[in-house]
């Protein structure tokens, strides 16, 4: 899931968008630009974690009651 993330935005060359570009922030996109394509990977991570939890918490709810 991130690893598609950063394949678009290198693909799609938002990295210079976002790390390159001295653009003057005169608009709300350009002024939470980091923040803004960050969010997906947020998402993605956190969508990670509660997999994981669950996994855990499964196999842990079953060695317990076997």
């Amino acid at each position: 899931c991130i690893l598609l993330i950063k394949t678009n935005n290198t693909y799609f060359q938002f990295d210079n968008y976002l790390i390159l570009s001295n653009n003057l922030r005169q608009n709300f996109i350009d002024a939470n630009r980091e923040g803004i394509f960050s969010l997906g990977e947020y998402v993605c991570l956190y969508l990670i974690v509660i997999s994981i939890g669950k996994f855990i918490i499964d196999n842990e709810y079953k060695q317990k009651f076997k």
